[in-house]
């Protein structure tokens, strides 16, 4: 049950920052749904609505760029370490680091989408699970007709 309270943040989790161009807009997962966008006509924000978002979104962006560096500092780290063959102790201490750097991301991530999610009411929740499971479904629909 505990699990199923968190889907929608989790869903929001996936649109509003890739997970792997992190903080980045490059991409159609890093939209900013909550603009001008039809997402944002079907939820029904109101501008105020946006603008709360907005807000949280660029507030949070400058930590989220650095921790996702940082990480990718620490990935970058880790894999010298493994190619260099170091002792197991000195790979052990990296992974600690790098999956502290990829935490201390994530957390703060889910955190902003947490804040971003309770600008909504628990309609437009349910509106946004709705239409992202219709996107996944046609996302994966059209990625799985590019495979043949």
């Amino acid at each position: 049950m505990r699990g199923r309270a968190f889907l929608p943040l989790t869903l929001m989790l996936l649109w509003v920052l890739p997970a792997s161009g992190a903080a980045r807009q490059d991409s159609h997962h890093g939209t900013k749904w909550w603009k001008d966008s039809p997402f944002r006509q079907e939820l029904g924000l109101s501008d105020d609505q946006s603008g709360k978002i907005e807000a949280i979104f660029q507030s949070t962006l400058p930590r989220l760029r650095e921790l996702y560096d940082a990480s990718q500092r620490e990935e970058a780290q880790l894999k010298k370490v493994v190619d260099a063959n170091e002792a197991e102790n000195i790979v052990s201490a990296q992974i600690d680091r790098t999956e502290e750097a990829r935490c201390a991301f994530n957390k703060t991530r889910t955190l902003m989408l947490y804040r971003m999610r309770l600008v909504l009411s628990p309609e437009q929740r349910a509106k946004f699970r709705k239409v992202h499971e219709d996107w996944e479904r046609q996302r994966h629909k059209t990625s799985g007709d590019e495979r043949r």
